[in-house]
């Protein structure tokens, strides 16, 4: 705090802006995913450096690199586990033809730590031609393989999940025994009676659980009855529309879930299989659980992450020595998010992630044996941390009176005695998605250049219960914007913000946010940044991958209603005429949840209406900007704009 204090004092007395460049904030995070070999003796890492991934294998007696797995081509390493000390399961990541983004097709790949014998065991291109150095394969299968369970005690196979490919994800997945040295998939072990499923196994591999989509999306349950391998449906009295399997206990008898429990916020609650019985554990009053802390065997939990505002920990059961150990994680971090990410089986060594909301993460290892904590790797360590701002978590009450929940974040670059101008940048979603505590480029670069950024939990956001989310609901062009644009409003009356130099930007709902906010309250906003939006809702039902999808429409019918009156009203498209900022447009043409359309409609409706605009176009981009070059080449647009309108 000392040196902050310090750098901010320099630029005060300077008034010298120090800024973090869009080249260095745009990259790529290197290092992702890191994972302890059973016995603890390696480390596995995913690393990206000049846009090309790989995962390396190092020994931790030396910290030196023993075996590297990467793909030719378009191709490269994804998630990962370890099946036993000696070899690793992969997902094959594939860049599309004339597209940025990587996509997992299902694709699994089997290799040993140091790179050798690798072999695609699972895929639709397991038994073709090669596609990438030394890449041997068995039968192809056209379906999307995903692990379900190591299965610690057979070094040779994992369970895995075959969901057969569909448009619209509606078949029905089966569970396999593969072998990792040699692409060998055993018959069907089970199959889901509902789609879009997720299995649950015991300690021995076992499966015991299914949940998927039932009627119109909603979670439907069902367990295994063991002696006949039927499944039969829980009881829908006891579970609610939010429920959620986490884990089987260490007795493979109860369930523990996060479910409402017919309340409002999300809790923890323990589901006894053969009785149906449920048991309470724990419910916040103010915001739904965020994530549970387990033991290492998988069956206990022992902390909960709530976040109102700042992360927050919740701790309960017996005091073990895991236990003890978290919390002297969280005392040695106080104010951060801790992961536990990897342990382990001995549990002497651990590997954790520490983050913030100035710091997009910093992995550490723990060593039991000399009681040590050791620095590993940072991400974006080529910008210092003193150029990044805080975020501050804030309430304000609507015009309604409802508590809205947000983060302002006040720019270090500019002096105390001085005030910025506002950006209001609106998270995408809408529904169940939210704005946390934590790292964020598009707050960081904004606030580098000198902007005050405020982030709004509106009304339809996740994590402040059911009655929260649902009060969005066919909202899009009314109530949610109400509650940004009083925001906005109430932000531009606190200290060291500008109260009359205000823009309004997001991405995806949040583009579509931008442009709507600025129809309604013109003489509010000096510009509007809107990225991959939506604005035109009619086309909702028509265009994009979401009417494709299973329950599809059956959302956008719950999210917007069918009421094409009302569909024209909060469609932005039409009412152009009334905005008075200038609009840069961000699209990418590949983009399948909002089409380019959209942005080629709102520039048509712009020129049409004689509004001035700027354009940003990115052919081989899909939902939002993935490659280095282009993300930097879209902040420094941003800023430029920025600088003239504000």
């Amino acid at each position: 705090m000392k040196r902050l204090f310090f750098i901010f004092a320099l630029l005060c007395t300077s008034q010298v802006f120090a800024t973090i460049s869009a080249t260095d904030i745009s990259k790529y995070y290197t290092y992702t995913n890191a994972d302890l070999s059973p016995d603890g003796s390696k480390l596995a890492i995913n690393i990206t450096q000049d846009g090309l991934g790989r995962l390396v294998i190092m020994d931790l007696s030396t910290f030196k690199p023993v075996g590297t797995v990467s793909f030719d081509g378009r191709y490269e390493p994804g998630n990962y586990w370890w099946v036993n000390n000696e070899r690793l399961v992969i997902q094959v990541l594939e860049r599309e033809i004339a597209s940025e983004q990587h996509v997992n097709y299902g694709e699994l790949y089997s290799v040993n730590y140091d790179g050798s014998n690798g072999l695609m065991i699972f895929g639709y291109r397991a038994g073709g031609t090669k596609t990438g150095s030394r890449l041997n394969r068995k039968q192809s299968t056209r379906g999307w393989g995903e692990l379900l369970d190591v299965l610690p005690d057979d070094e040779k196979h994992v369970l895995i999940m075959s969901t057969p490919m569909s448009s619209d994800g509606s078949k029905l997945p089966t569970v396999h025994k593969l072998n990792v040295y040699n692409g060998q998939m055993s018959n069907t072990i089970a199959q889901s009676p509902v789609p879009q499923a997720e299995f649950i196994t015991d300690s021995d591999g076992k499966v015991k659980l299914v949940v998927g989509a039932g009627e119109n999306g909603y979670a439907a349950v069902f367990k295994r009855i063991q002696e006949t391998n039927d499944w039969q449906q829980l009881s829908n009295e006891v579970l609610g529309k939010s429920f959620n399997p986490i884990a089987l206990d260490s007795k493979n008898t109860s369930l523990y879930v996060t479910d409402s429990g017919g309340k409002d916020k999300t809790g923890l609650y323990k589901f006894d299989l053969e009785t149906e019985e449920v048991k309470h554990l724990f419910t916040d009053k103010v915001v739904d659980i965020t994530s549970i802390v387990f033991s290492a065997d998988g069956g206990t939990p022992y902390a909960l992450r709530l976040d109102d505002g700042r992360p927050d920990y919740v701790m309960f059961g017996k005091n073990t020595y895991e236990v003890k150990l978290y919390k002297q994680f969280l005392q040695t971090f106080p104010g951060n998010k801790v992961e536990l990410i990897s342990r382990s089986e001995n549990g002497n060594k651990w590997i954790l992630y520490v983050s913030s909301d100035i710091s997009p993460g910093t992995f550490y290892l723990f060593d039991k044996a000399t009681n040590s904590l050791q620095f590993l790797f940072r991400n974006l360590d080529s910008i210092p941390i003193e150029l990044m701002s805080e975020s501050k978590p804030v309430t304000f009450a609507a015009s309604d009176d409802v508590l809205i929940h947000g983060f302002l974040t006040l720019p270090v670059s500019v002096p105390k005695d001085k005030d910025a101008p506002l950006v209001v940048l609106v998270h995408g979603g809408p529904h169940g998605v939210r704005d946390y505590w934590t790292f964020d480029r598009d707050v960081q670069y904004l606030a580098s250049q000198g902007y005050a950024v405020l982030r709004v939990n509106y009304r339809g956001s996740g994590g402040y219960g059911s009655d929260y989310r649902y009060s969005g609901y066919q909202e899009w062009g009314n109530r949610i914007q109400l509650d940004i644009i009083e925001g906005a409003q109430w932000a531009m009356n606190q200290d060291r913000v500008s109260n009359d130099r205000v823009c309004i930007m997001g991405a995806s709902f949040g583009g579509y946010s931008a442009v709507m906010a600025a129809t309604m309250a013109p003489e509010l906003f000096d510009c509007v940044v809107a990225n991959a939006g939506v604005y035109d809702l009619t086309l909702m039902f028509e265009e994009g991958d979401i009417p494709d999808m299973l329950y599809g429409k059956t959302r956008l019918l719950e999210y917007l209603g069918d009421d094409p009156d009302i569909l024209k009203t909060f469609s932005p498209i039409n009412y152009i005429s009334r905005i008075a900022a200038p609009i840069l447009i961000g699209h990418g043409k590949k983009d399948r949840r909002t089409p380019f359309i959209h942005a080629e409609l709102l520039r048509d409706k712009l020129i049409e209406q004689g509004k001035p605009f700027e354009w940003f176009v990115k052919g081989t981009e899909s939902h939002g900007f993935y490659d280095e070059e282009n993300r930097a080449e879209w902040y420094e647009t941003v800023a430029a704009f920025l600088k003239e309108n504000l």
